[in-house]
């Protein structure tokens, strides 16, 4: 919250495949906090998988149900953006801040990456 920036902490035990960031089609499946079941309307920027689950809606603004994180969640990608004017370097500021409080709790990140236009996407393994 300090930095303002949008963060969304997706357990991927609960992604089918990859995570894809796309316009929906509008036949995704958004599953909301409440325990509603919704569909993202064409042409919105979701996060969606394999199984056509939309774990984010409107970038990570509107996270999904199934995907976050519970206590029981063992691995995670943490996706923060912004495209404000200077956001290269709140977003740099903001990694820095969550690699040392995750280092802290002993949580350290395995590997830490930043898309661009120039770097669209990264593989895990």
């Amino acid at each position: 919250m300090a930095y303002a920036i949008p963060v969304a902490v997706f357990d991927l035990d609960r992604v089918d495949g990859n995570l894809e960031v796309r316009y929906a089609k509008g036949t995704e499946v958004y599953r909301t906090f409440s325990g509603e079941t919704e569909h993202p309307a064409p042409g919105e920027v979701i996060f969606a998988d394999a199984a056509n689950q939309a774990h984010a809606r409107r970038w990570t603004n509107r996270q999904s149900a199934l995907s976050a994180v519970r206590p029981d969640s063992t691995r995670a990608l943490i996706v923060a953006e912004a495209l404000h004017d200077n956001a290269a370097a709140d977003v740099a500021a903001l990694l820095e801040e969550m690699q040392h409080v995750l280092t802290v709790v002993r949580a350290e990140p395995k590997r830490v990456a930043r898309l661009s236009s120039e770097q669209p996407s990264i593989t895990t393994s």
